[in-house]
């Protein structure tokens, strides 16, 4: 162990997880985030109980997905 316990705070962990980030994905002026926080607001869109936001979050997210998916199976066997 390099350092005790105390001595990993927040900031420290963040710090840490920047590093790996930078090793991954290069320098932070490439990258744009403006897509992610777009989609971070359909995400909230879904939200309809405040007490778990993260569950409405996927549930919302998982019957996009399942209509998106019968909607298209449904029009590759639609009769003209």
């Amino acid at each position: 162990m390099h350092f005790p316990p105390s001595f990993v705070d927040i900031m420290m962990h963040l710090l840490y997880h920047l590093v790996d980030e930078l090793d991954l994905c290069g320098l932070v002026s490439t990258r744009w985030m403006y897509p992610m926080e777009r989609y971070m607001k359909t995400l909230k869109t879904y939200v309809h109980n405040m007490v778990r936001p993260k569950g409405s979050m996927v549930e919302g997210y998982i019957q996009d997905e399942c209509l998106g998916f019968i909607t298209e199976y449904l029009q590759r066997f639609e009769v003209v």
